[in-house]
This record gives C-alpha cells, sequence and structure tokens, in this order.
C-alpha cells in the first residue's frame, strides 16, 4: 500500500474535515467519482462536494481521473495512506495541524464506534462476533512498542489490493478501526506507568 508522508500544515489542515476524509476513504474504496456521484452516496451536496473535491486536489490527495464522458468529471485518490510525524523538532505549524487531523480522525472512529454499538443486535451473529473491542496493557519498551505497532499494520498488507472491487470476496464489507497504545503518563487506576530502573 502506498503511504505519503505528510510535513505541510497547510495540507494536514486541508484534510482534517469529516466530510474530506469520507471523500478520500469513498474514493479510495468506489472510486473514480464525480462530486454528483460522491454527494449522492455522502448525503451532500454537489456542490458541497466539489469544493471539498478541490480542496483535496489543490494538496495533492486526489487527482482527475481523467476525462469523463460529457462534462462529467471523476476524481481519483493518490496514495491509499498517509503518515505524519507530531514528536520532539517538528516544527509548532506541522505539530499542530497533525495533532488536529489526529482528533478528528479520532472522533470519526469514535463515532463509528458508537454506531455500530447501536447497530449491532440487527447484524449477523458472525459480524457480532467477528467485530472487535479489546484492550490491553503490558511493560514494554519503546522498541517492542514500536513492533507491536509495525505488526498491526503488516496484518492489513495482504487485504490491501481489496480496493479493487474485483479482488473483494462475496460477503466482505468495508472494515474500519483505530488502534492506539501509549505509555500511560497518569494512570488513575493505581497501576504504575514508571520506568522500571535497571540498574
Amino acid at each position: 500500500m502506498e503511504t505519503r508522508p505528510l510535513s505541510d500544515p497547510g495540507a494536514l489542515r486541508a484534510m482534517a474535515h469529516p466530510v474530506r476524509l469520507d471523500l478520500m476513504e469513498l474514493l479510495a474504496t468506489d472510486g473514480p467519482l464525480t462530486a454528483t456521484e460522491c454527494a449522492r452516496r455522502l448525503g451532500q451536496t454537489p456542490a458541497n462536494c466539489s469544493f471539498h473535491l478541490r480542496q483535496l486536489a489543490r494538496h495533492g490527495f486526489i487527482e482527475d481521473a481523467g476525462a469523463g464522458a460529457g462534462r462529467r468529471r471523476p476524481w481519483k485518490v493518490v496514495a491509499r495512506g498517509h503518515s505524519w510525524d507530531v514528536g520532539t523538532g517538528v516544527p509548532p505549524a506541522q505539530r499542530a495541524a497533525g495533532e488536529l487531523l489526529a482528533h478528528v480522525i479520532v472522533d470519526r472512529e469514535l463515532a463509528r464506534l458508537q454506531a455500530w454499538d447501536h447497530a449491532r443486535l440487527d447484524e449477523t451473529r458472525a459480524w457480532q462476533d467477528a467485530a472487535v473491542l479489546t484492550q490491553s496493557g503490558a511493560f514494554l519498551t519503546s522498541e517492542e512498542l514500536a513492533e507491536i505497532g509495525r505488526r498491526i499494520g503488516e496484518l492489513f498488507v495482504p487485504f490491501a489490493d481489496r480496493v479493487d472491487p474485483t479482488q473483494r470476496p462475496v460477503g466482505s464489507r468495508f472494515v474500519s478501526g483505530l488502534a492506539f497504545f501509549q505509555p500511560v503518563v497518569d494512570d488513575a487506576s493505581g497501576g504504575s506507568g514508571a520506568e522500571v530502573d535497571d540498574a
């Protein structure tokens, strides 16, 4: 899967909008699509989708997919994934924009979790059992935590070609998730977030 590293604060802010994230996901899973087709699927107006598509194109997230029939102008995504840094040494404007985008993504995924929770009993037992909600904790080094992140990402690599509808097995659905693991800074449960001294 092609991943685009982001460092431009303007590009990060441009993507930090729920409708734009919806558009990028829709184009990645069902594209190329026109603004009118996107609007129909997302419950937006064509004018609103057209505006947001132009902003995404301006920052290189999507591009013209080639002339369609008549005045039809389909769009397609440029990269399937994105990464950005908000750590030490990152310029303040980049860090602020990256944090904004991360918060928008987290809010979006939490809303999806709540929607699933409300709809769960209307789903088949197979999908109810397949959905994952797990919480874990362990004492890890920074290297071990980074390795967990790499392994989680690698689990999805074999399925990356399924952005092509012809590669999707019967019964498959788009699945979205968010995994986050971080050192505990203030453990209100009484556990220890402190590092273990090897002395």
